[in-house]
């Protein structure tokens, strides 16, 4: 079976997704990678998958939405320049809960100021 069609035999819907991350490398091979859990009737037991899309030519989506009773929030940022610029950033998902590592280097950024809401 090639990868094609091991691709198209996966009934995709209602499947958990476990994880979605880009990784950008030198920018020559920008990948964008979902890992997702299928259930084997079989073995009566959950099968973790790892899709990972390469050389990414175009990519676009939606807003992902955190929930607003969420505890997903910064514990760092830091950015320096250095002819490029570089940095990570720490995002927390709660207590007890896994951390999102993000290690960057851009060109240039841009920091807008957005209305605030009233109530959060």
């Amino acid at each position: 079976m090639t990868q094609l069609e091991l691709l198209q035999s996966i009934d995709f819907h209602d499947q958990p997704v476990s994880g979605l991350r880009f990784e950008l490398g030198d920018m020559k091979e920008p990948s964008f990678v979902i890992d997702f859990e299928t259930y084997d009737d079989e073995a009566k037991d959950f099968v973790e998958w790892s899709l990972q899309l390469n050389d990414l030519i175009s990519f676009s989506s939606t807003r992902i939405e955190i929930a607003s009773d969420s505890d997903f929030d910064f514990f760092s940022f830091h950015l320096a320049m250095d002819g490029t610029f570089k940095g990570d950033i720490l995002l927390t998902s709660g207590f007890g809960k896994l951390n999102v590592s993000i290690n960057l280097e851009c060109r240039s950024f841009v920091l807008a100021n957005r209305v605030a809401k009233t109530t959060r």
